[in-house]
């Protein structure tokens, strides 16, 4: 799915995405690019997650691709009670329009965006098959989590 990376400056809402109905059911889609240290990147849609606490998930072939450097595990809380482990990585994410030197979190699964990188957005949709999913900035201050803006 072509979503294309939007450019969000003040705060009118800026259409990021779609829902996608594919596999039958619904789910919110954007396209973030991830930057590599040697300045690649490589764009990945992903879902809009909002049970996760973390900013982004990202397959691990991307993460080996771009040469991204792992700084630690961390091992997560499932939504049914089991626990997960995760490599997370530094890296630099493009949500919204704007660059964030941030973790990314490994997967072998569906990428996704959390809730660390929505920090700060009224971010809505139309949840419907091809649906806009618009993001509005709330104009706050960055949380003091490592999530910085370029």
């Amino acid at each position: 799915m072509n979503l294309g990376v939007a450019t969000v400056t003040g705060s009118v809402p800026v259409k990021i995405g779609r829902v996608d109905a594919a596999t039958g059911a619904l789910y919110p889609v954007v396209q973030v690019e991830v930057r590599g240290r040697d300045g690649t990147s490589v764009f990945v849609d992903a879902v809009l997650d909002t049970g996760f606490t973390g900013t982004i998930s990202v397959p691990i072939g991307v993460i080996h691709e771009l040469g991204i450097v792992r700084r630690r595990r961390e091992t997560f809380v499932l939504a049914d009670g089991s626990t997960s482990e995760s490599s997370v990585y530094d890296g630099s994410v493009r949500f919204a329009g704007s660059w964030f030197e941030t973790d990314i979190f490994s997967t072998h699964y569906v990428p996704t965006v959390g809730m660390r990188l929505m920090h700060g957005a009224n971010i809505s949709f139309d949840a419907v098959p091809d649906g806009d999913i618009e993001y509005r900035s709330l104009d706050l201050p960055r949380p003091r989590w490592p999530l910085h803006r370029q």
